[in-house]
């Protein structure tokens, strides 16, 4: 029988065939929760002004793969082949007032991302560089290496950060290819407690509609903080619980574990 569209606060997953409901955490009785689902879906079924913050990292748009030929990493991360700002709608409706969103991006994208934030009503206050201390590949001869990526930092109303003023270029070393473990464009959990401090108070309700590693939600929680994340992908989903549910990092690869060096070693440290 075809069912019916589920309500605010309800998620229907029909791949896994069941009912999800975001009650508990939204309510302060559950402190976590990662969807197995369409975050498109999810936000659409997510009650008016219940989310604290948004700190996400969606596809880019730019169709990116891993120039790691055979490994389970090559693959092209699903959504990435176009831009999608179609979720933006929704999450500014599900913001409460006085609230943020930082959204990473890349700088050739960054444009199309802005406009589709502004379009929501969201006030745009500056775009943030994270700073990573190395650079990734591309066109090794024809391009410098890019070795930052950008964080669109926007705001429902006026929205007023917690604790000491930070510059906008953020020195987080980023984790390298060979120190991978749950995700292919996985954030240093370091880096997501910035904006999670800067723009959340302990209890608040954290937002990831792309959790891929779910390195948001793991700051989240061990912040004091509940946090609800979307995945997607199965597989990715499938790994994140187990990272949610202590699982020793992984070796994906069985690679060398010793550290890459970063830009930062060489200038005596991330600042």
């Amino acid at each position: 029988p075809r069912r019916s569209a589920p309500r605010r606060g309800e998620v229907l997953l029909e791949e896994v065939g069941e009912v999800m409901t975001m009650d508990d955490v939204i309510a302060g009785r559950s402190d976590s929760a990662l969807i197995h689902g369409d975050t498109r879906k999810v936000l659409a079924a997510t009650p008016d002004d219940s989310l604290d913050l948004v700190v996400t990292d969606p596809p880019f748009g730019i169709k990116h793969d891993s120039n790691r030929e055979g490994s389970e990493w090559a693959k092209q991360i699903e959504g990435d082949d176009a831009v999608d700002v179609s979720w933006l709608g929704d999450l500014a409706r599900a913001m409460k007032p006085a609230t943020a969103l930082y959204l990473f991006t890349r700088w050739d994208v960054e444009h199309a991302w802005c406009d589709a934030v502004r379009a929501t009503g969201l006030r745009i206050v500056q775009s943030i560089v994270w700073d990573r201390g190395t650079h990734g590949s591309g066109d090794l001869k024809g391009a410098f290496g890019y070795s930052h990526e950008r964080i669109i930092f926007a705001t429902k109303g006026r929205h007023l950060l917690r604790g000491p003023r930070l510059g906008d270029v953020w020195r987080v070393p980023a984790i390298f290819s060979r120190e991978w473990r749950w995700h292919p464009h996985e954030k240093p959990v370091d880096l997501l407690r910035i904006p999670i401090a800067a723009s959340s108070d302990p209890g608040a309700l954290v937002f990831d509609g792309f959790a891929g590693s779910a390195s948001t939600l793991e700051a989240a929680r061990a912040m004091g903080r509940r946090a609800i994340g979307v995945e997607l992908d199965p597989k990715w989903h499938a790994w994140s619980t187990k990272r949610l549910a202590g699982a020793q990092r992984r070796d994906p690869d069985g690679a060398d574990l010793a550290r890459q060096p970063s830009l930062f070693d060489l200038g005596g440290g991330a600042k």
